[in-house]
C-alpha cells in the first residue's frame, strides 16, 4: 500500500469543499470597483470574498440582489445559500456602530451587480461623530483600522470627479476634506 504523505497531512477545510474548482469562473479584472472582491483561489477556495461598510439605506439593495440570484430572502445575520451550483456566505454585523457586510461567493453575476450598485460607506463624520479631523495628524488605532479596512477600498475606487461628488452629496466639511486629501 502506497501512501502519499504530502496529501495525508494536507488538511481541507469546509470552504474548500463548498467552493470547488469545477464551479469557479475567473472574474474579469475589476479595477476601480467597490466593493472590492478578492479571489480566494490561492487558498484553494474557488470563490471571491469582500467585506465592506454600507449605509443602512443600501442594505435592502444588497439583500434584493442576493434574493434575485439565490431565490431566497436574507432573514438572518448569517446565511449560507445554495442555488444552481452557486454558493453564498453572507454575514451582516456591526463595526464602529455601522453596518458591515461580509460575503464569500462563486457567483460572478452577483458580484457584478453589487459592484454596479454604486454602494457607499457612511461618511467619516458619521462613523466618527466626535472626531476632530482637523486635529488628527496621523492615522492610529480605530481610525487607522477603519481607514484601511472600510474607507480606503471605497475611496481609491473613485475618480477625482466621483470623489468631489461624494464630498458634496455627503456635506463633507472643509476640515474633513483636508483630512481625506492628506491621507489619500
Amino acid at each position: 500500500m502506497k501512501i502519499n504523505f504530502l496529501n495525508f497531512f494536507k488538511k481541507e477545510n469546509s470552504l474548500q469543499r463548498i467552493y470547488p474548482r469545477s464551479l469557479f469562473k475567473f472574474l474579469s479584472e475589476q479595477k476601480k470597483s467597490y466593493p472590492f472582491f478578492l479571489s480566494l483561489e490561492g487558498n484553494n477556495i474557488y470563490a471571491y470574498s469582500t467585506r465592506f461598510m454600507v449605509k443602512s439605506t443600501d442594505v435592502k439593495k444588497i439583500e434584493d440582489i442576493v434574493k434575485f440570484f439565490f431565490r431566497k430572502e436574507i432573514t438572518q445575520k448569517k446565511e449560507c445559500l445554495f442555488f444552481n451550483g452557486m454558493v453564498l456566505h453572507f454575514f451582516k454585523f456591526e463595526d464602529f456602530h455601522q453596518i458591515v457586510i461580509d460575503i464569500i461567493t462563486n457567483n460572478n453575476d452577483l458580484i457584478k451587480d453589487l459592484c454596479n450598485e454604486n454602494l457607499e460607506p457612511p461618511a467619516p463624520h458619521v462613523v466618527f461623530p466626535d472626531g476632530d479631523f482637523e486635529a488628527l495628524g496621523s492615522l492610529q488605532g480605530e481610525m487607522e483600522l477603519w481607514w484601511n479596512v472600510y474607507w480606503l477600498p471605497f475611496w481609491t475606487s473613485l475618480s477625482e470627479e466621483e470623489k468631489e461628488k461624494y464630498l458634496e452629496r455627503n456635506k463633507i466639511s472643509s476640515e474633513l476634506r483636508e483630512f481625506l486629501i492628506l491621507h489619500s
